[in-house]
């Protein structure tokens, strides 16, 4: 509140935005977060990519899918 204002939600400050949040999650006994007790929380900033720049036709080396995620499960990528 005292970042941000009393007048804002958290939607408000963080609605589409990534954040960061040190502090101490605490966990119920079926593994599921119970409390979370936030130090700080930080924006982060997340470049937009756009698909072009992360497209590579020849990522699998002429590999199907198939043959490449079965070969990168065995370990005998090169």
């Amino acid at each position: 509140m005292e970042q941000f204002g009393g007048e804002q939600t958290l939607s408000d400050v963080w609605r589409g935005r990534r954040v960061s949040v040190p502090g101490r999650i605490y966990y119920g006994q079926n593994g599921k977060p119970t409390r979370i007790e936030a130090i700080d929380i930080r924006a982060k900033e997340v470049p937009e990519v756009q698909i072009e720049d992360v497209l590579d036709a020849d990522f699998t080396g002429g590999l199907s899918p198939v043959e490449y995620l079965d070969k990168l499960h065995e370990g005998r990528l090169g």
